[in-house]
């Protein structure tokens, strides 16, 4: 990623209105953006999302 994509993605980030407990769509933009990099993105039942990547091993 580079500087622009990364400015780009936290100005997104902050246009988000994500205050406590209502963070679904932030997490559902940072699932997108790390799946398009090739991460498998879970999420869990509070919203956090997890950028993983290789075998479970």
């Amino acid at each position: 990623m580079d500087r622009t994509n990364e400015a780009d993605l936290l100005h997104a980030m902050v246009r988000i209105p994500s205050v406590s407990g209502s963070e679904h769509a932030l997490s559902g933009l940072l699932a997108s953006r790390t799946s398009a990099l090739g991460f498998r993105t879970p999420t869990d039942g509070a919203d956090n999302v997890r950028g993983e990547v290789g075998g479970p091993d």
